[in-house]
């Protein structure tokens, strides 16, 4: 997927530790991070240039030796995220996992980005770093602590979620209506490696015009973000729901509160971001078979 969504200008290698331990976390959480990083590193690296991921086995010690950071007392599963790319200023790193922070320019990015990553690994209670330097590169190093045994909990996920992932397929054609381009791009490839046939767009008004000149295959779904410049979800969805009664719509967000009073009062169904893959699969489902039924995950 990595592959598709970079680019051929982009080059990826694994460096993968054969003897790294194992963590909890949710696998669709952790992929969601890896993806969301990749988009990043792809946006520092616009003429091209080398990602690599690594897994390492660390401890506090050895983390304090090599990257001059303080760790708990404990064995760690690390997962790097290098690129060679621009770099982030030194001033700029220490901001870089707050809400709303972007070194992009304005209208390039909603800076949710790495805040979102920094929640994901909170929630496994796991810590995450930055190192960059401005025209060699940035490195993100996610540290989970490791669990020792083979805990039902670990042993368990990958078998349920193998036996629901043929339920979660489709071949519709769906447009994703996005502001944030990392955002677009991410659900538009989960998507498509869910078997489905997609379309973007950066905006409502974009989006009734893709609606409008398409020729290919019917749109079947649209998936909307809630909180956009110059038209809010839930007017795109109105205007849709006006001119095409019988084209579903699902919204996504990852704000709360007042911003998304109206779209609580509506039948129109929600996914929260960060959502992973099953979640946003299972809310496409539903958005297509029970249309007029509300359900959120």
């Amino acid at each position: 997927m990595l592959d598709r969504v970079l680019g051929e200008h982009i080059k990826v290698q694994t460096v993968l530790d054969p003897e790294v331990g194992r963590f909890d976390a949710d696998p669709g959480q952790v992929e969601r991070a890896l993806l969301n990083l990749a988009l990043n590193a792809k946006e520092a690296m616009p003429r091209g240039g080398l990602l690599t991921l690594e897994t390492r086995g660390i401890d506090s010690e050895m983390a304090r030796e090599a990257w001059d950071v303080t760790l708990p007392e404990g064995r760690f599963c690390a997962l790097l995220i290098r690129d060679d790319g621009e770099g982030i200023p030194a001033e700029d790193l220490p901001k870089v996992f707050e809400p709303f922070f972007s070194t992009k320019n304005r209208g390039e990015g909603s800076g949710l980005g790495l805040a979102m990553v920094d929640g994901i690994v909170n929630q496994s209670g796991g810590f995450l770093f930055i190192d960059s330097t401005v025209g060699v590169g940035t490195e993100l190093r996610l540290c989970f602590p490791e669990t020792r045994g083979e805990g039902e909990k670990g042993d368990a996920a990958p078998d349920g979620e193998a036996e629901d992932l043929p339920l979660l397929k489709g071949t519709e054609t769906v447009l994703v209506v996005d502001d944030d381009p990392m955002m677009r791009k991410m659900t538009c490839a989960l998507l498509d490696r869910a078997g489905y046939q997609t379309l973007s767009a950066s905006g409502g008004p974009e989006a009734l015009g893709v609606l409008e000149t398409h020729a290919g295959a019917p749109i079947q779904l649209v998936i909307t973000d809630v909180i956009m410049p110059k038209m809010m979800g839930d007017e795109l969805a109105a205007q849709i729901r006006s001119e095409r009664p019988g084209l579903p719509v699902l919204f996504m967000s990852g704000h709360s509160g007042r911003a998304l009073d109206e779209v609580s009062k509506s039948d129109i169904p929600l996914v929260e971001k960060p959502f992973t893959a099953e979640a946003l699969t299972r809310a496409v489902r539903r958005a297509l078979e029970e249309p007029n039924g509300r359900k959120t995950d």
